[in-house]
């Protein structure tokens, strides 16, 4: 699947079988957008509109979607913990603005086996380093004390729709994760701008080139342009 060309054709149109939700639904949709825009699925309805091999590639890559029972835990640990331990390490050197080497060098002295987050805290610190260069968009000090709530929300919404679409969950239990992840966000976030760049910043810990942080920065600017 070309991430770029469902990009800049705007996939962001409306399911043309959508069916009307609630608006509690419609939340916890809203969600998963970033998640849903970079991925090329439809934004507004449980169906993704992509096809099944790359949802099942999708889960098999991502946490560990085996079988029913390894979904619902999976997706549960979404809600419980996701990457926000691991962010919650990386932020106060993110802050402080100490350099890369000085990071590994002060992560390395309180931990044991924490290579996985030297490696999220320095694709965060180059992604940041690069959107300031940039210009845009401005990631503010109180956007990263914020935290990344929206990111494991986004992938709660995005892989909950996929699990659905392979049978793993059922319809009930995908809107029950789509609906808990929409009240999260009520609560945490004051408007969409906030919960985007939470993905945002979640986002940027996995990602280590400037061609995917500009797919993740244009699914960031269209939806904010879309809903402006």
């Amino acid at each position: 699947m070309n991430i770029t060309n469902n990009i800049n054709s705007l996939r962001f149109n409306h399911n043309p079988f959508q069916t009307v939700v609630s608006n509690k639904k419609k939340l916890g949709l809203r969600a998963g957008y970033m998640g849903a825009a970079f991925r090329g699925f439809y934004l507004n309805t449980l169906e993704t509109g992509v096809q099944l091999p790359y949802l099942s590639k999708l889960l098999s890559t991502i946490l560990n979607f085996k079988d029913v029972e390894s979904t619902i835990q999976s997706l549960d640990f979404l809600i419980l913990e996701g990457d926000r331990s691991s962010y919650e390490i990386v932020l106060p050197h993110l802050i402080s603005s100490v350099d890369p080497e000085e990071f590994e060098t002060i992560i390395r002295k309180q931990f044991m086996g924490i290579d996985r987050f030297i490696d999220q805290g320095n694709n965060l610190y180059q992604f940041l380093q690069y959107v300031t260069e940039r210009g845009e968009p401005i990631i503010w000090i109180n956007d990263l004390e914020r935290g990344i709530w929206g990111w494991d929300l986004g992938r709660l919404v995005g892989l909950t729709r996929a699990a659905l679409e392979l049978g793993l969950i059922s319809r009930k239990e995908a809107w029950n994760y789509i609906e808990l992840a929409g009240e999260k966000c009520s609560d945490l976030f004051s408007n969409n701008e906030e919960l985007d760049k939470s993905y945002l910043i979640g986002q940027a810990m996995r990602l280590n080139s400037i061609s995917q942080w500009e797919k993740l920065l244009q699914c960031y600017s269209l939806l904010r342009s879309n809903e402006e």
